[in-house]
């Protein structure tokens, strides 16, 4: 049976993607949203919109990725002159190893975020031990964000304009994580 803070968790994996959607679009990127994503909704501080709604871009014409159709499933690119300028996976319960695969046919030299809940960095931590992962994250240019420390300078912001280097690797705030929550790594089933 799945706790209650798994779903408030699933949930603000689409809230998350609608606010870096409109963080990128506010910086003037063309963005492009997953293809198993565009058809879902994004609810809470992004507001109730679906989230193909966001999809300015193509990724026919881009010049620094390999795999066309690899690529379309990365959870959300920021893209300007047909180039990927950043790219996000938003692992809220799936296999962080997966996005680093997805984001090895972008250019490495393009930024990467893995963005994960609060609850999941001992799992990250772990696989950070693993030299393939570690390396990849490494040479890759991969960066960690957190899902309340997104939400919680969103809120405080107002702003499209967060500057995402200013919360790399930093938590956000206990208050705004999901009820019932000890300091173990989410328990999903």
């Amino acid at each position: 049976m799945l706790k209650p803070e798994y779903h408030a968790r699933e949930s603000q994996h689409n809230e998350v993607l609608a606010i870096l959607a409109e963080i990128g679009k506010g910086l003037g990127f063309k963005i492009w949203i997953g293809k198993k994503e565009q058809s879902e909704f994004a609810d809470g501080l992004a507001g109730h919109k679906k989230l193909s709604e966001y999809v300015n871009a193509k990724l026919d014409s881009i010049t620094n990725a390999e795999n066309k159709k690899t690529i379309q499933g990365i959870d959300l690119l920021w893209i300007k002159s047909n180039k990927v300028v950043s790219s996000f996976e938003v692992e809220f319960s799936t296999s962080m190893t997966s996005g680093l695969v997805r984001g090895s046919n972008i250019d490495s030299t393009v930024p990467k975020y893995l963005v994960i809940p609060e609850e999941r960095e001992e799992q990250f931590k772990r696989k950070q031990k693993s030299p393939m992962f570690a390396e990849r994250f490494e040479k890759d240019n991969w960066n960690l964000l957190f899902f309340d420390a997104i939400r919680h300078h969103y809120r405080k912001l107002k702003t499209r304009k967060l500057d995402l280097k200013s919360i790399i690797n930093k938590k956000g705030p206990v208050a705004l994580r999901p009820a019932n929550r000890n300091n173990k790594q989410m328990e999903l089933f």
